[in-house]
């Protein structure tokens, strides 16, 4: 399977020609006959795969907060809690601005802090460590 899936990769990618395909395959199954090599390139793929999960669950939360925030604005709420004004998007909101534009400019911030999570939790320590 997984020399399948490397031929036809470089194969999508116009690397390799018909005549080509059968010495790439043969070398790529000496190369990975070896069951531990496929587990650990299969395991780095997961991991990427959550990490990539991870982020997008944070940057969804992180947009629900903004949505929550101008919604209780727009309600004539305020944002008068000692903790509403810590983040920088619900300044934004508070001094007017549309939000929307405060949405794009937060997609926008990839700074590793701008990531808390929806709650305001930094994202967890150990989650490199984990499957």
């Amino acid at each position: 399977m997984v020399q399948g899936v490397f031929v036809d990769y470089q194969i999508h990618d116009d690397q390799l020609t018909a005549e080509a395909i059968e010495p790439i395959l043969n070398q790529l199954r000496e190369h990975w006959n070896d069951s531990a090599r496929v587990r650990d390139f299969l395991v780095e793929a997961l991991h990427t795969r959550q990490k990539r999960l991870a982020l997008l669950e944070r940057r969804l939360g992180r947009i629900r907060s903004i949505i929550a925030s101008a919604r209780r604005l727009k309600a004539g709420e305020g944002l008068n809690d000692r903790f509403d004004l810590l983040h920088e998007e619900n300044k934004k909101l508070a001094a007017g601005e549309d939000p929307i534009e405060v949405i794009a400019w937060a997609l926008g911030d990839d700074t590793p802090e701008a990531w808390l999570s929806g709650d305001g939790t930094p994202p967890d320590p150990l989650d490199e460590h984990r499957l």
